[in-house]
């Protein structure tokens, strides 16, 4: 029995191929699944069958789609001044009747950062479609860290000692900083806290993991957390290191994401 999470990068975009545009690569793979018969489910209905909120056969075999650091893309269209207009997410979506989980950076200066050192200066970070997304009923916005512990940000967190990986997020007052900091920003633009997580680069601090997540849980209103390591849920699955395959690196291709289907449909 397992389920398995996809994650995609709005950012990827432009490119000819399936193998560099998370765009081609998306519509593809949700056709693939649709065509497979097995289930889109969701990255929340999946924490909620490991934490015992409803029967794991409800998620079993299912996949669910995630999109890591918020670009507006993964909503809105966006007019890019070397690209001209460029379609979401949501079509792809909204065409095979999918809902997805983004995981946003909170930080709004560490997005403006981002948007002139990673984008070329295109305003691709905001949050304006945060709202919307949610009330779409085909989003849910989740917490990606106060900001990324990236290095475009000047010193350090407090408590942390580096920056470009989240482990220097090793003690409660670091983990604080990047995590519920982030939590309170994102619910009042949502309404809502976050449910749910994702480790930024993949990085996990044994400390928040082990400690620091599984003891907030309850107050910072978390079900579970998101890694990039690779493979398949499975119903002992720890809830704060739940794994995500990412396209671009864990597959390339359509052939490649179909053995991805059938090892699930086959070994699931």
């Amino acid at each position: 029995m397992s389920a398995l999470i996809l994650c995609y990068h709005s950012y990827r975009f432009g490119q000819p191929a399936y193998a560099d545009d998370d765009f081609i690569a998306l519509d593809s793979d949700l056709a693939a699944i649709r065509r497979s018969g097995l289930p889109i489910v969701t990255a929340r209905e999946i924490a909620e069958a490991l934490v015992g909120r409803r029967p794991w056969a409800d998620v079993d075999r299912g996949i669910a789609i995630t999109f890591d650091d918020g670009a507006c893309l993964d909503f809105s269209p966006f007019m890019h001044g070397s690209h001209g207009e460029l379609r979401p997410f949501r079509d792809s979506l909204e065409r095979h009747d999918a809902a997805a989980t983004s995981f946003v950076i909170a930080s709004p200066d560490c997005r403006q950062r981002l948007e002139h050192e990673a984008l070329s200066g295109e305003p691709m970070l905001g949050e304006d479609w945060w709202q919307p997304a949610v009330a779409s009923s085909r989003f849910e916005i989740g917490n990606h860290s106060w900001d990324h512990n990236h290095g475009v940000m000047p010193g350090f967190a407090p408590g942390a000692d580096g920056r470009g990986s989240f482990l220097p997020i090793a003690n409660a007052q670091a983990a604080a900083w990047e995590i519920d900091q982030a939590q309170d920003y994102i619910a009042r633009a949502v309404g809502s806290p976050p449910a749910l997580f994702a480790y930024p680069y993949g990085d996990v601090p044994p400390f928040v993991a082990t400690q620091y997540l599984p003891e907030a849980a309850s107050r910072l209103g978390l079900l579970g957390a998101f890694t990039t390591e690779g493979c398949a849920v499975a119903p002992t699955t720890d809830p704060w290191r739940i794994p995500r395959v990412v396209c671009g690196d864990h597959w390339r291709s359509p052939e490649q994401f179909a053995a991805l289907l059938n090892s699930l449909r086959d070994n699931g």
